[in-house]
């Protein structure tokens, strides 16, 4: 796949493992994690962490050459980040369309 958009779940992986290992031999696991999106690539990274660290995660992760994020945070981002392309998740509103759809049709339309 040739210029596309470099992203897998192994990479996450990665990023976990070089954060563990800096963090139990005393170093600093975020160095460590944006070590590896520089030296993979990474085109995309996945927020899943608390509303507060939103901000300082995605500029991070845009420092280290991300282009793209998936932000589940729950705070919308885009207008700090100029030139990254960002898709908000609200689990809220999809969690409240689940619960439309089985109250509407008993749970068996599928999407």
């Amino acid at each position: 796949m040739s210029g596309g958009a470099k992203a897998g779940i192994g990479g996450i992986g990665a990023i976990i493992v070089a954060a563990l290992f800096a963090w139990m031999s005393g170093g600093d696991p975020v160095s460590a994690g944006l070590q590896v999106i520089r030296d993979n690539a990474v085109d995309v990274a996945v927020l899943t962490l608390p509303q507060s660290m939103a901000d300082g995660a995605a500029a991070c992760a845009v420092g280290a050459g991300v282009r793209g994020i998936w932000n589940f945070t729950g705070k919308d981002l885009g207008m700090e980040l100029p030139g990254t392309s960002i898709e908000n998740v609200h689990l809220s509103d999809s969690l409240l369309t689940l619960g439309y759809y089985l109250r509407s049709d008993g749970g068996k339309e599928t999407r």
